[in-house]
């Protein structure tokens, strides 16, 4: 009884699938993007991030071509700090050195 009626049901699938298409169930042509086409807006967005690579570029070669300054030197450097090293030092002495008032002067 089964296979009879899958018999049935397939025979109507078949004779549906080769009947002409009805009017009704035809597609309107498809106002979607052909395969391979971008949006406007996936175009800006590819123009704006090529745009971005090429400044990256750009930059990275003007920041390759930069030369060290030749009047800064290591020695300099760190002379400099160990002067403002030493300052520090004499700075925490003063701080921590009690005030004297002013003659004359009320506290």
């Amino acid at each position: 009884k089964m296979n009879r009626g899958n018999e049935v049901l397939c025979k109507r699938l078949m004779a549906i699938s080769k009947a002409p298409p009805s009017s009704e169930f035809r597609q309107a042509p498809s106002k979607l993007p052909k395969p391979g086409t971008l949006s406007n807006q996936a175009l800006v967005r590819r123009r704006h991030e090529q745009e971005i690579v090429k400044g990256n570029l750009q930059l990275f070669k003007r920041l390759q071509a930069v030369k060290p300054s030749s009047d800064v030197s290591r020695n300099k450097l760190l002379k400099d700090f160990e002067k403002s090293q030493a300052c520090g030092k004499h700075l925490r002495k003063v701080k921590d050195m009690p005030q004297r008032t002013r003659p004359g002067a009320t506290a």
